[in-house]
């Protein structure tokens, strides 16, 4: 005949399921704060390309009305 027995001497561990999600928490947000400054980097990169960019075009068109006024 089976015998079903339950162990109630080792119960639920709720340390380990704890400390899992404590674990979890830390990964999480270790990833999140590492994700949070690479965009930080590029965005920074992006505006200084954007600024060069204007920066040029302001000299072109410069350039462009001052010949337009000499005619």
């Amino acid at each position: 005949m089976l015998q079903c027995k339950l162990n109630l001497a080792e119960g639920i561990k709720y340390g380990v399921f704890i400390q899992s999600i404590v674990d979890f928490l830390i990964v999480a947000g270790a990833i999140f704060l590492f994700i949070k400054l690479i965009n930080k980097i590029m965005r920074k990169s992006e505006v200084e390309e954007v600024e060069e960019a204007v920066e040029e075009n302001t000299v072109l068109l410069t350039e462009i009305r001052d010949l337009l006024r000499s005619k």
